[in-house]
């Protein structure tokens, strides 16, 4: 019998020709006494860069099953040619491989990435062997076929069409080996619950109606828009790809395409020889809400940082995963170790990457490498010491980025000398919509560098709304919060949109309660409950799923507090108090979790807990540790502490601790490495109250986020509350605007907008009197923009026709402007202090006609 589950697809026609699949399997193994399991689309655990269409076991063999939507003549490469050539189909048409140069190179990886963790894992649960594993490109249409498998791969790798694929199979699992019991219930039950996510599946149950999208169709729309691109643009590309560039920075606005052009960049990346070209999202959270339409889209940070050696700062007990060694991929590596003399080389494409900064970042108890994104990527491949590797970086440069302008991955001038950068700017789209209209409208402001006037004109996706309309409009939200968002400035605005959600319209109390939208913003593990009525669970209950920053979910239950802890502080009047109640959480996939929120953080009107809130979570986790070290002492008796005496590595200081050899300051590796054993049991303890506050969820309102946390996300329908608490005349109140509204996709709502103009953010005073700065009046002051510019807006408003502003001249706290008028001239001071206000000008040089004409015309008009 032929046991059928399934994970998730990323398209309708794989659902489709899944079920036909597996129904036709079924009938087969189940008609001829065929024992086996199917996975269609199991989601991995442990690497998300093992995305496998479907998976085929018997007790003998495995089989990898990639599904292609094409159809007509496939010619294949020559075999000196075949792992890396194109496969061409008769129509022109190239078969993608996704991050490899064809499918046969790309199923290679995951066969050995398989192998991998079969090899780690399970090697006391069956008898695996690599060669267990064979591969099979199943298309899903009748295609002939030009060319032939390579003798070597032909035990390994087959092609089939929709005619054939029940031959093919079953020459694949009708070997004659000695069983490897690869259907035993242990190694069946591991690949269930610890390695892939899959649910029961019924393949003759069909829904009502589904939507069909070839593949094919989608990639001529990606080639169509495209083509539309300079083929000076493509050129500049295969020069950067052929040539001695370290970095390419592709920056487009929205409308431009920059999705489009994934595929291009691969196969310009494949023509040039690279052996791979993997594409990227900063997170699970990008990809999935921003680059669904891209094919084999990774997780940066899963791929460049190492989560099996997290260790803990023994200052901080805050989690440190660090940067992991680059391993370059290479496919059937088991079936031609004697050629393995080739260079392999890589590039990273890593999309959305005006979020990439060298800007210091950590999430509370966990810190990823060295803090700064952008120089680990170039570390990870080694760009600055290597020309093996190259990296791409596509984004827009008229958004948000994490931190300051100059240490973003998309400016030239973030990187060292020693990388050669290239830049492409793609252009705007020619047929914008209404949000692109009006965020091309913002871009070329930007461009411009002309900060001083903003207007916004409504359109069919664009609404000003008045005051009167927002009470309906936040309901709106509220009761289709899957689908529409409110946006805003701040973490205090934020908050008190939320909390009036919850005082107004919801009506359930201030506090965590049942019905309430919130959003995790740190990874955690929680465990699964079975009471949501239908609910069918991936894997056994006893197994925590991972829950990703940016997770959206409504409460089911809230518990009363589970466990606090008090610390006091000389500089604080009372004592610092951490708490966690525990939760029932409905996930956005509809399974059910049970969590610890540290509510500190729930009910702070920032997106941190206070400082001195954060120091008493790094006491608490270093007080666990070193209880559990006094419970299992560094002493003899322990392997590292035996291993150290034995080495004879180490000083022994006058009050008995040990330490490193060549600086005693420092802890020996041996105790480094006791240390990280004990945190990483007490981490790994569900039950351990070390466990429980390191895995706190950290969960604020959703129904109203920051824009900069909005960056990761589109919704059909926003609402952005458009107050700004800076001065707008600037550059990143202008990308903030431009941010917000790009978050829709359908339409835009923009609440308390106010036009922007020269004379905005100037208060201008009616009078001026006096001669020295105490006792003269403020005429203006300066907002978001600077002393000089104000005092130009001042006088350009002031002056009459015939007078004219000859020079500017700027010194501390002082603006010099020399006007002529007619025969007169004159040199006119504008002192100004350090908050910004400008006093009423005094007369410099020159004729004080000139002084008493401007003080004419001073008050607005």
């Amino acid at each position: 019998m032929l046991e059928v589950r399934y994970g998730t697809a990323a398209r309708s026609h794989e659902n489709i020709f899944f079920r036909r699949f597996a129904q036709s399997l079924k009938n087969y193994f189940d008609s001829h006494g065929i024992d086996g399991l199917l996975s269609g689309f199991p989601i991995c655990r442990v690497r998300e860069d093992l995305q496998i269409d479907a998976l085929l076991i018997t007790s003998r063999t495995m089989v990898i099953i990639d599904f292609k939507d094409y159809s007509g003549t496939l010619t294949l490469p020559n075999e000196a040619n075949f792992k890396k050539g194109a496969w061409k189909m008769s129509n022109g048409l190239t078969v993608k491989g996704g991050s490899s140069p064809n499918p046969f190179y790309q199923l290679g990886l995951q066969r050995d990435r398989l192998s991998g963790i079969l090899r780690m894992t399970a090697k006391n649960l069956t008898q695996f062997n690599p060669r267990h594993i064979s591969t099979i490109v199943c298309f899903t249409e009748p295609i002939e076929i030009d060319g032939s498998i390579p003798g070597k791969f032909k035990l390994s790798f087959f092609i089939a069409s929709s005619e054939s694929y029940l031959e093919r199979l079953f020459d694949i699992i009708n070997v004659e080996e000695d069983s490897s019991d690869l259907l035993n219930n242990d190694f069946l039950k591991f690949l269930n619950s610890k390695l892939f996510e899959s649910n029961p599946y019924d393949c003759f149950i069909v829904p009502e109606k589904i939507q069909e999208k070839s593949s094919e169709a989608a990639i001529a729309d990606i080639e169509d828009s495209s083509t539309v691109l300079d083929s000076d643009i493509w050129n500049q590309a295969t020069r950067f790809m052929e040539g001695d560039g370290d970095v390419l920075i592709v920056t487009g606005t929205v409308g431009s395409g920059k999705h489009s052009i994934a595929e291009r960049l691969r196969e310009s990346a494949y023509a040039a020889g690279f052996t791979s070209a993997r594409l990227f999202a900063l997170s699970n959270r990008v990809k999935n809400n921003l680059m669904a339409s891209i094919e084999e889209v990774e997780s940066l940070y899963a791929t460049i940082y190492d989560f099996s050696k997290k260790e803990i700062d023994d200052q901080t007990g805050r989690e440190i995963v660090p940067l992991a060694p680059f391993s370059p991929v290479e496919a059937f590596k088991d079936l031609e170790p004697q050629e393995r003399d080739e260079e392999l080389r890589s590039i990273f494409i890593v999309y959305e990457s005006q979020m990439v900064t060298n800007t210091y970042r950590d999430e509370g108890t966990v810190r990823f490498g060295s803090g700064e994104l952008l120089k680990d990527i170039l570390d990870y491949l080694s760009i600055s010491t290597s020309k093996t590797n190259k990296v791409v970086f596509v984004g827009d440069k008229f958004q948000l980025g994490f931190g300051s302008w100059s240490q973003s991955s998309l400016n030239p001038d973030a990187y060292q000398n020693s990388i050669a950068v290239t830049t492409i700017d793609l252009p705007d789209t020619k047929n914008p919509n209404g949000i692109e209209r009006v965020c091309l409208g913002i871009a070329d402001r930007i461009r411009a560098e002309s900060y001083s006037e903003l207007a916004i004109v409504p359109n069919e996706m664009v609404e000003l709304k008045s005051k009167q309309s927002e009470k309906a409009l936040i309901e709106e939200v509220t009761s289709n919060w899957a689908t529409h968002k409110i946006v805003a400035y701040s973490n205090k605005r934020c908050h008190d949109l939320n909390s009036y959600i919850k005082r107004s319209i919801i009506q359930n109390g201030m506090q965590l309660a049942p019905g309430d939208l919130v959003i995790f913003n740190n990874q955690v593990f929680a465990y699964p409950v079975t009471s949501a009525p239908g609910q069918v669970l991936a894997f056994d209950g006893d197994e925590p799923i991972r829950i990703e920053n940016g997770t959206f979910g409504i409460v089911q239950e809230v518990g009363s507090p589970a466990l606090s802890r008090s610390y006091s502080f000389e500089s604080l009047a009372e004592p610092v108090t951490l708490s966690l109640a525990q939760a029932v959480v409905k996930l956005e996939s509809g399974i059910c979790v049970t969590t610890e929120v540290l509510t500190e953080y729930l009910y702070s009107e920032k997106a941190a807990l206070s400082d001195y809130e954060e120091r008493a979570v790094q006491i608490l986790l270093r007080e666990l540790l070193a209880s559990a070290e006094r419970n299992y002492p560094f002493a003899p008796g322990d392997p590292d502490f035996d291993e150290m005496t034995a080495t004879g590595d180490y000083i022994k200081t006058e009050d008995g601790r040990y330490r490193d050899k060549n600086d005693a300051r420092r802890l020996t590796i041996y105790e480094k490495r006791y240390r990280e054993k004990i945190a990483r049991r007490l981490a790994s303890d569900p039950s351990s109250e070390y466990r429980r506050w390191q895995n706190a969820a950290r969960i604020k309102y959703g129904w109203c986020i920051t824009v900069h946390k909005a960056m990761s996300y589109k919704w059909p329908h926003v609402v952005f509350a458009t107050t700004y608490e800076q001065g707008r005349s600037n550059r990143e109140y202008f990308k903030f605007i431009y941010t917000g509204i790009s978050r829709a996709s359908e339409s835009i709502c923009l609440v308390r907008w106010e036009n922007l103009s020269p004379f905005s953010e100037t208060v201008f005073i009616r009078k001026a009197t006096g001669t020295s700065r105490r006792k003269r009046a403020v005429v203006a002051t300066t907002g978001g923009s600077t002393p000089a510019v104000v005092v130009k807006k001042l006088l350009d408003r002031s002056l009459d026709e015939a007078a004219e502003i000859a020079s500017m001249e700027s010194k501390n706290y002082l603006e010099i402007a020399q006007i002529k008028y007619g025969e007169l001239c004159a040199k006119i001071g504008f002192d100004y202090n350090g908050k910004g206000e400008i006093y009423s000008p005094r007369l410099l040089t020159g004729d004080p006609q000139i002084l008493e004409a401007l003080t004419t015309y001073l008050a607005p008009r």
